[in-house]
């Protein structure tokens, strides 16, 4: 997930955002966004899991902390968010006790919260393993085809290049898409352009 997934291979959900989710989609719509994303990482874990991906998945602890007294609570618009909707969050306060033992008394940490099972993996390793999976099922993967532009309205385009992505020089279309989205559909595509709408 972004800098964190990147760098050090979080894998996280949409608990952090549940805030945000509710002020934008309302409680009912929040609420599926947030276990769609928590199922997400559960069918991540079956993916390593089934395939023995070597990518050092692992559950533990990671902590949301404050090094800035600016920081300080910055949890709680989603402890409170939790509450409204009726589930219990992630994560646990930490007292000065528990943080000085985890990172010691010296240490710029002036409070935070735990996710105890909180899920990461090597990202090298990962995105490697997923490769290597979709080949041994029989996918075709073009790497280096990046989402080239997105345009803006309820209606999204996605294009991508059709050229320099296949490794002997041959011109690339794309066929169509492997799986339906969760979260919107795919209106109709293109040589080089996927058309998705939002749900509403």
């Amino acid at each position: 997930t972004g800098a964190s997934g990147r760098c050090s291979g979080g894998i996280g959900t949409w608990w952090g955002k549940l805030p945000t989710l509710i002020t934008m989609l309302g409680k009912e719509d929040a609420l599926r966004v947030l276990r769609a994303s928590i199922q997400g990482v559960e069918d991540i874990e079956a993916i390593v899991t089934e395939r023995k991906l070597p990518c050092e998945w692992r559950r533990g602890r990671s902590v949301w902390s404050a090094t800035a007294p600016a920081q300080v609570g910055a949890w709680e618009d989603a402890f409170r968010a939790a509450d409204e909707v009726g589930l219990a969050p992630p994560w646990r306060r930490l007292g000065a006790e528990e943080l000085g033992e985890l990172f010691g008394q010296k240490g710029p940490y002036l409070a935070g919260v735990i996710d105890e099972r909180a899920s990461r993996v090597q990202p090298a390793l990962f995105a490697r393993g997923l490769r290597q999976t979709a080949l041994a099922l029989g996918a075709e993967v073009y790497e280096r085809s990046p989402v080239s532009r997105i345009a803006p309205g309820d209606s999204v385009t996605l294009r991508l290049p059709g050229a320099g992505v296949d490794p002997v020089g041959d011109a690339v279309t794309l066929l169509g898409i492997s799986s339906a989205p969760t979260l919107g559909r795919v209106v109709r595509t293109g040589a080089n352009t996927i058309f998705y709408q939002s749900f509403p």
